[in-house]
């Protein structure tokens, strides 16, 4: 009986209590299913390679380094940012053999990309109807491009938790102004960040909403925003010190933003033949040239773009969203929702996931219009003034922030996942949006006739 009152003095229904549990219930046993069911062909490869060596080095030589494991301790390194390294690190330390390790690993990011889905509708019930808060959070948790990402030792998952937490925590500070939440998202900003390097200016974005726009122009404001950027730099920094005082050979030498620049130029992921889609640099005979530093780069994309420059243009002026934006996987991946090959899927094997992905590949371009619609509606609307709904124009801002990054660096559909969360959130918006014109409209006439009725009279 408590807890009855307790929900309607919130003004919050049992009903939906027990909906929002039965889809995060629901989420969370389709990842389990899909991992259980799901074997990787080699699941330390490529990028994974990387970050399970440097965890593991973390764990056994208490070195950062992405050197293949060794018994012998490693040389330093900075070659992948450190966020996903240390979770791996955490769990090495807690387990005993690799197959421990690698359950770990999956069990544990089952829970954060459930929790993903929780947040998910934690961020949008704060300006949508009911109805439109569940419908996002049903699309994030049927979204197979997500579920994937957990089977897999990549930063995906984390970084999709962390980043979203960070908004949810941003829109908790400005709905409440406490010093505390303005920390604690700076802090979540500044982990994510350190997951996927990407981000590292928008915090700086989300700081400007929050000045000028959330909360207006106060003595205190300024505080309290300061308060977030020290909870991002507090962070931030020891690692970026760390970074500028080290020393690394030059065969060891990489360059992040410089590859993902390279692996980015090339007009629809082709070279020349489509043999080698999506890795279009392995037939690049100048591409050792080109890695080499920014200048050969520019050169080289110089004398390509005077003898192709419409090519060029249609990619770098829309070609490379569209890309970013694909279902297939086939670029930087294997193909449709997978980055890896796999021996067996759960997509392939259990019911209910077969099941979803028909269902969220035919409404995965519809999703993607209402979520195009959903970014120009509040763009043109005024609810972008209210601080009820900074929660909405921090993900308008993060969409356009990341169409601008991708259109410089590479637009691998992979690094979409991530995003998909807002998309869906903004493609609500966009649908009671129109429900809520609708219904205006409708009522409308009536007035109106009886409004004419009594002048004619």
């Amino acid at each position: 009986m408590n807890i009855r009152k307790k929900f309607i003095k919130t003004n919050i229904k049992l009903y939906q209590v027990l909906v929002v549990m039965i889809i995060v219930l629901a989420s969370w046993g389709m990842r389990v299913a899909y991992i259980y069911n799901t074997k990787v062909d080699n699941p330390v490869r490529a990028d994974a390679r990387d970050y399970v060596s440097t965890g593991y080095n973390l764990a056994r030589h208490h070195i950062y380094s992405s050197v293949v494991m060794k018994a012998v301790p490693p040389v330093p390194d900075k070659k992948r940012p450190p966020g996903y390294p240390f979770f791996l690190a955490a769990i090495f330390a807690m387990t005993r053999n690799f197959p421990n390790f690698f359950n770990t690993v999956l069990n544990t990011q089952c829970i954060l990309d459930t929790l993903t889905v929780l947040g998910t509708f934690l961020i949008a019930c704060r300006f949508l109807p009911f109805w439109a808060a569940i419908a996002a959070a049903i699309l994030t948790g049927i979204s197979p491009h997500l579920i994937v990402m957990t089977g897999y030792l990549l930063s995906e998952t984390l970084y999709s938790f962390l980043l979203l937490f960070g908004i949810l925590f941003s829109t908790l500070a400005v709905k409440k102004q406490k010093p505390l939440f303005y920390l604690v998202s700076g802090i979540l900003f500044a982990a994510a960040t350190l997951t996927r390097s990407a981000l590292v200016l928008f915090p700086l974005v989300v700081a400007f909403c929050m000045f000028f726009i959330a909360s207006g122009i106060r003595k205190r404001n300024l505080k309290l925003v300061s308060i977030f950027l020290v909870g991002f730099l507090i962070l931030l920094l020891p690692w970026s010190l760390r970074n500028m005082r080290l020393k690394i050979p030059e065969n060891r030498k990489f360059n992040p933003a410089l590859t993902s620049f390279i692996h980015g130029s090339y007009p629809n992921f082709t070279y020349k033949t489509a043999r080698y889609y999506g890795y279009p640099y392995r037939e690049d005979p100048q591409i050792s040239f080109m890695m080499k530093n920014w200048k050969n780069t520019f050169g080289v994309l110089k004398t390509r773009f005077v003898k192709a420059p419409w090519s060029y243009l249609k990619w770098y002026l829309g070609g490379k969203i569209l890309a970013l934006w694909q279902w297939d996987n086939r670029a930087g991946g294997t193909g449709d929702i997978y980055v890896y090959p796999f021996v067996k899927s759960g997509f392939r094997d259990v019911a209910i996931l077969r099941l979803d992905r028909i269902i969220a590949k035919i409404s995965y371009l519809p999703s993607l219009l209402l979520g195009l619609l959903g970014m120009v509606l509040f763009a043109i609307g005024r609810k972008w003034k209210d601080p009820e709904y900074f929660g909405l124009m921090v993900c308008l801002a993060l969409l356009l922030y990341f169409a601008g990054i991708h259109t410089i660096l590479a637009p691998f559909p992979r690094y979409s996942v991530p995003l998909r969360p807002y998309l869906f959130i903004l493609g609500m918006f966009a649908l009671s949006d129109i429900w809520e014109r609708w219904k205006h409209w409708n009522s409308s006439p009536s007035t109106e006739r009886v409004s004419n009725n009594e002048n004619l009279s």
